[in-house]
């Protein structure tokens, strides 16, 4: 009456509604039991074709929930035409880099040259 619910006695769970899935846990317990005893009579048994394994790796797999969310759908994405000078993920960064230095050096020489044409006026 903890609401824990103990593994083999070295881990613990905290489990309100334990009265609740004891009984899910002792019957996923028993099909594994039994289907690992028919394996052991008969060694040519399919694991895989067995129902109770299936049951007990849907509930692994669904957190106990015994079905999964449906996937979300997937996500359109779009993008405008790139504009030209933008950085293309195909172009190695540091020429994309050395490329906007020389168009900034470009730009500077000409305010430069324009500032020293007002400036001889």
């Amino acid at each position: 009456h903890s609401k824990h619910l103990e593994v083999g006695g070295w881990v613990r769970f905290s489990c309100p509604n334990g009265e609740r899935l004891l009984p899910l846990i002792k019957a996923a317990r028993t099909a594994v039991q039994v289907v690992l005893k028919r394996k052991l009579e008969d060694m040519k048994f399919d694991l895989a074709s067995s129902k109770e394994l299936k049951a007990c790796i849907q509930l692994l797999k669904s957190n106990g929930l015994g079905y999964r969310k449906p996937s979300p759908a997937p996500i359109e994405r779009s993008r405008k035409t790139k504009e030209a000078g933008e950085f293309d993920e195909w172009e190695h960064e540091v020429a994309y880099l050395a490329r906007k230095d020389n168009e900034h050096e470009e730009k500077m020489k000409e305010v430069w040259a324009a500032a020293k044409q007002a400036g001889s006026q």
